[in-house]
């Protein structure tokens, strides 16, 4: 009984990752950044804004968003 229930989970583990590196259609993608656009937390700064440099961290995002192929394949 116990082998059957780990491999249910690990199953589900294994489907739940692959449908988290799927590509996200861009009309998702699309409604998620007009979505991420009227959002707003005033004058809070997270902590990590202010210790990793600001040209860092978007050229991190730039990367990722113009290779999303690479993020799946790095897990």
């Amino acid at each position: 009984m116990q082998e059957a229930e780990e491999t249910t989970i690990s199953r589900a583990f294994r489907e739940d990752e692959s449908r988290r590196n799927m590509p996200l259609p861009p009309e998702n993608a699309t409604r998620i950044m007009d979505v991420m656009r009227g959002i707003s937390f005033g004058d809070f700064t997270p902590d990590w804004s202010r210790r990793v440099p600001e040209d860092r961290w978007i050229e991190e995002f730039r990367r990722l968003k113009q290779s999303p192929s690479t993020v799946a394949t790095r897990n």
